[in-house]
């Protein structure tokens, strides 16, 4: 049955030319997880590991993805259209996946499928297991120690800049954590947030065009993350289609009843526009890389002044806050799940450069051991879009045209789209 499979490849590819050949494997690699039932990606590593299929599924699979293998590395990328390197160079990067998958499973269920608690790091192989799942949650071929000194590097930059708009307030360098605590500081009603929140919507709706092709996104509204609590994160999106609202919606948290007004700006363009909300609008939901997701979100949240928010110093120091938390949970990720840190020590990094806020280092500190490498998407997921951005715009292409382009592509991994406009 195998080799009748991949003969249908090769007559595809011949019928059709190297463009359908393309199509072809593309079209294969995922028709594959649903033919053999491969288990969708869990956020929780306990449950990825609990979640992979038997011995004799696992070779099946090998085998097949190994015969696929083979016919993708016989195609020409020279003779490709700059569409179907997109798709070839995608269709590589998930068949690297499923090989990687399918080859530590089976060592898995070879020495007694025992997970962990605490991390990767226990298992035996545990840094091939992190190396994987970096790669799949990301959707880039990265290493842990380019993870760990990028988070390191960015951390400094991020604690700079914070040092700056600490000046502009007429605070001290390390800043003024009495002013921030304040209660002038904080939101306590919900339909002021609301209210708030509606007011950034119509500004960045109105000023949309300076860096996106689309002026009129669909509907979106701000409302209170039910039952939130103190490991909540500061929002979450929800599309329609998975909500009993009718409408799309972005969720803020308002534990404890109170809403920190300077992250009003950044968390709306996270959730909103153009973050996942427009992001969303472009795919419809098709296909999902954490890295090409959270890191569009991420990486909008500094066209901010762009699109006329952060009008205040404040705003722009909630964002930063956020960006420092972000860079710092790379370092602890990998320090956790590549380098054995404990609690202990992983909290001692955090306070080590995050001050005030240690109100959520557990928070932060559980959700990076639970969900390896999950949070590393945010930070390395918007410096790659960054790049592609700059490297575009180097080349004479505009910031709306590239962005309207990697929108469209938001459903291939990021490394794909790299190294695709490399090669074109």
């Amino acid at each position: 049955m195998r080799n009748i499979f991949v003969l249908l490849i090769f007559l595809a590819a011949r019928c059709q030319g190297q463009a359908g050949s393309v199509n072809s494997i593309y079209e294969a690699v995922h028709g594959s997880e649903e033919k053999f039932g491969v288990p969708g990606l869990d956020l929780g590593y306990r449950e990825n590991l609990e979640a992979l299929q038997s011995h004799a599924q696992l070779t099946t699979q090998k085998r097949h993805f190994d015969s696929l293998n083979t016919v993708y590395r016989g195609i020409d990328i020279a003779s490709l259209s700059s569409e179907s390197r997109i798709l070839y160079h995608a269709a590589g990067f998930e068949l690297s996946l499923h090989l990687e998958r399918t080859r530590l499973g089976l060592t898995f269920n070879g020495s007694g499928r025992i997970i962990p608690t605490g991390g990767l790091y226990q298992m035996d192989d545990g840094k091939e297991w992190y190396a994987y799942f970096l790669k799949r949650f990301t959707g880039m071929d990265i290493s842990a120690q380019h993870v760990m000194e990028t988070g390191r590097l960015q951390a400094s930059d991020i604690r700079r800049e914070m040092v700056k708009s600490y000046r502009a307030l007429g605070w001290p360098d390390t800043g003024n954590l009495r002013v921030l605590s304040d209660s002038s500081q904080f939101l306590y009603s919900k339909d002021s947030i609301i209210r708030q929140f509606s007011i950034n919507d119509s500004i960045v709706r109105k000023n949309l065009k300076r860096l996106f092709p689309t002026a009129d996104p669909p509907r979106i509204e701000a409302i209170e993350w039910p039952d939130a609590g103190p490991f909540t994160p500061p929002g979450m999106y929800v599309n329609k289609e998975y909500n009993a609202y009718g409408v799309d919606v972005f969720m803020y948290n308002f534990y404890g009843g109170r809403f920190p007004g300077r992250c009003l700006d950044w968390l709306y363009l996270h959730e909103a526009i153009p973050g996942h909300h427009l992001q969303r609008s472009y795919t419809g939901g098709t296909g999902f890389y954490f890295g090409t997701s959270e890191g569009w979100a991420c990486y909008v949240e500094k066209l901010g002044s762009d699109l006329g928010l952060y009008s205040t110093v404040l705003r722009k120091l909630g964002e930063q806050e956020w960006d420092l938390v972000r860079s710092v949970r790379l370092v602890l990720d990998v320090g956790i799940h590549f380098m054995g840190w404990n609690e202990k020590e992983a909290l001692k990094y955090w306070k080590e450069n995050i001050r005030g806020q240690d109100d959520i280092a557990l928070r932060e500190i559980r959700r990076v051991t639970n969900w390896p490498t999950q949070a590393v998407c945010y930070k390395m997921g918007a410096l790659e879009i960054g790049r592609i951005v700059e490297k575009a715009v180097a080349k004479g292409t505009t910031r709306r045209d590239i962005h309207d382009f990697i929108l469209r592509h938001s459903h291939i991994p990021l490394e794909a789209l790299s190294r695709s406009l490399a090669s074109s």
